[in-house]
């Protein structure tokens, strides 16, 4: 049963990424850019949130901001 629904939770995303393809470039290119500015990138998130994965979207934020690590 859990395979059964790990595969239908990732033919869901392949679907979307290939519905959304184009939006998806345009949204993860304008959160990059948000993201390097002093400017708050909720309202850009928020909006690419609609085509892109969180895998996506966590992907673009590390690509410009690193990764968080925390001190221990």
């Amino acid at each position: 049963m859990f395979k059964e629904k790990k595969e239908a939770q990732i033919q869901t995303l392949n679907s979307l990424h290939l519905a959304q393809q184009d939006s998806l470039n345009i949204q993860l290119g304008n959160l990059k850019k948000v993201a390097i500015t002093i400017e708050n990138v909720l309202e850009c998130l928020m909006e690419a949130a609609k085509s892109c994965s969180l895998g996506q979207l966590t992907r673009a934020l590390e690509e410009e901001g690193g990764k968080y690590r925390q001190n221990m």
